[in-house]
C-alpha cells in the first residue's frame, strides 16, 4: 500500500531517537539529516535518495535499517579515529 512522503518522513524522523532527523526533498530525491538535537552535531548526511524509497510501509523500514546501520559505521569510524588525548601532567 503506498504511502505520502509526509507519512513516510515522519516514520523516519521518529526512528533515531535520542537523535533527531530531517527529512527533506525535490522532485526527484531526498535529503535525511540525522544529528543531536541538543548540539546540533550532525551523525549522518545522506542525500540523493530516491523518492522511491519513500513508496511503501517496506521501502520506508528498509531505508531506516540502511540508515541505521550507516550511522553505526559513522559512529564507530569516529570513535576509531578521534585523536587520543594526552596526559599534560
Amino acid at each position: 500500500m503506498p504511502i505520502t512522503f509526509k507519512m513516510a518522513s515522519a516514520i523516519v524522523e521518529t526512528a533515531f531517537t535520542p537523535l533527531s532527523c530531517r527529512c527533506s526533498h525535490d522532485l526527484s530525491s531526498a535529503r535525511i539529516r540525522i544529528y543531536d538535537a541538543a548540539t546540533g552535531e550532525p551523525r549522518l548526511l545522506v542525500a540523493g535518495i530516491q523518492m522511491s524509497g519513500f513508496g511503501t510501509a517496506k521501502a520506508v523500514s528498509k531505508l531506516i535499517g540502511e540508515l541505521r546501520h550507516e550511522l553505526t559505521v559513522v559512529s564507530l569510524y569516529t570513535s576509531l579515529h578521534q585523536p587520543s588525548r594526552l596526559n599534560s601532567d
